[in-house]
């Protein structure tokens, strides 16, 4: 905080049997959360020649990770609540997890995961009723529920229903966000694809 950095990369090595082990963690350099760790094998048998691809390693590492860290920092930047950025970097993390467990075919416990993160968000929301980021990511939760149900497409329309009306709350507290218009989009396209368009509703995507 002292140094104003926006991002603080740390590093441990702690020798092993086989060589040493370099783990390296990216920060928030103004709330000390980790964005990211990954940890490197260096074996003691080519310790010297590991060292050069380390250096490559850990530099692709915080390349991939540091657009991640950007994009989380711009978005702390959108809400002045604690809360509510810790319940949307909490319920991100469940939509990650049902996202694995819907390409396993565990869908009775991605849709509970999903059920999950979406309470997480309404906790944001009522910690922050302006911040447009908890809505959008709830049109996101919808939208992988009702993907997830087709086969009962009652149950798949009223998660397009609902998940139309969060991505809309979320247009109405920011015009700008563009991921509350593509995921607003896509949920009309799959109703249209699922044949449960109803009306002229297509034409405000």
């Amino acid at each position: 905080r002292l140094l104003g950095a926006g991002s603080l990369l740390t590093g441990l090595v702690e020798p092993t049997r086989r060589g040493d082990n370099v783990q390296v963690r990216l920060l928030d350099g103004e709330r000390g959360a980790e964005f990211a760790h990954k940890v490197f094998e260096l074996p003691a048998a080519t310790l010297a020649a590991a060292r050069d691809s380390l250096t490559t390693a850990v530099g692709d590492f915080l390349r991939s990770r540091l657009g991640t860290a950007i994009e989380l920092s711009q978005t702390r930047q959108q809400t002045r609540s604690s809360e509510a950025w810790t319940l949307l970097q909490r319920a991100e993390k469940r939509r990650k997890d049902a996202d694995s467990l819907l390409a396993l075919d565990s869908t009775r416990v991605a849709l509970a995961t999903l059920a999950e993160a979406d309470s997480m968000l309404m906790g944001a929301e009522r910690a922050d009723a302006l911040w447009s980021a908890p809505p959008t990511l709830r049109a996101s939760l919808a939208y992988r529920r009702a993907r997830a149900r087709q086969t009962a497409p009652d149950v798949a329309r009223a998660a397009i229903d609902t998940g139309i009306m969060y991505a809309t709350r979320a247009i109405a507290s920011d015009a700008r966000n563009a991921d509350a218009y593509e995921v607003r989009g896509s949920l009309y396209f799959l109703r249209y694809q699922m044949k449960l368009t109803r009306g002229d509703d297509d034409s405000r995507a």
